[in-house]
């Protein structure tokens, strides 16, 4: 997937699509995700370890400079939870996850890719 243009600042709605899986040998929970802003995916990540994929979403559009907005960080090193920044923004949000039951049904295709 080529990288977008910088979103709009009239983006209306960010809407994370993710999935999880639990493996249940090692005891790891792994994730991929896509990112829609008004419909068009933005940023998309695939079989990651950790449990906060809406946030890690947020992150790759924040370091590749998509976001419409300045994020906020805070001197731990964080950034800005996904909820947090949309509502301080007036951007509509909604988060979907699934979990799915085999590593193999986290992947998403994007534009006939994945």
């Amino acid at each position: 997937m080529k990288k977008p243009k910088k979103i709009s600042k009239r983006v209306k709605s960010l809407v994370a699509i993710t999935r999880t899986w639990f493996d249940r040998v090692y005891g790891n929970t792994y994730y991929s995700g896509v990112m829609l802003a008004d419909g068009l995916v933005v940023a998309c990540i695939d079989c990651q370890p950790g449990s906060e994929p809406e946030h890690d979403l947020l992150d790759k559009m924040d370091k590749e400079g998509i976001l419409p907005f300045p994020r906020e960080h805070y001197q731990h090193g964080g950034g800005e939870a996904f909820w947090s920044y949309c509502e301080r923004w007036g951007i509509t949000h909604y988060h979907s996850n699934s979990s799915v039951a085999h590593k193999g049904h986290l992947f998403f295709s994007v534009n006939g890719q994945g």
